[in-house]
């Protein structure tokens, strides 16, 4: 019996990440970070349709509302910037606004905060975030992460 248990997760983690995640990744970076991430999720036997964005108004106008999104919202500053209105063209929304057209356009999307360290994990919780990733851990942490959101879990 054992044996069919351990052989029904198996499948069962298979049949999960066989699905498309659609993974949108809007960042001042994103094109520099976009390989790398479609590599370790790729690696880790998702099927990834990455849709890297430089510039938040482009991602929100081409979220999909599917199922299996995420999206890596890359922090660096623009609360910042976006308070003194020094907005980037990339960052013209704070990090609750961002968050909050999210839901409007892409109910079921997770959000995860993806900061090299400008943004606390208190900050993006408080602005509707469905967890959080610092950039230097993505090797090491982003498989999990996914896992987590797709799963329900706050991370």
């Amino acid at each position: 019996m054992k044996m069919a248990n351990e052989e029904h997760e198996t499948v069962t983690a298979i049949i999960e990440t066989s699905e498309e995640l659609n993974l949108y990744l809007i960042d001042r970076s994103a094109h520099l970070h976009a390989g790398l991430i479609d590599a370790i999720l790729s690696q880790a036997g998702y099927n990834v349709n990455l849709h890297p964005y430089t510039n938040q108004s482009e991602g929100l106008a081409n979220l999909n509302g599917h199922l299996n999104t995420i999206i890596l919202a890359g922090i660096e500053g623009n609360s910042i910037e976006t308070k003194f209105d020094l907005a980037e063209a990339w960052a013209a929304l704070s990090p609750r606004e961002f968050n909050r057209r999210v839901r409007e356009q892409s109910p079921r999307a997770k959000i995860v905060t993806y900061t090299g360290g400008a943004y606390s994990r208190e900050d993006a919780q408080r602005d509707g975030a469905d967890a959080y990733l610092f950039k230097i851990d993505v090797s090491t942490k982003l498989v999990d992460t996914v896992r987590a959101v797709m799963e329900g879990a706050n991370k």
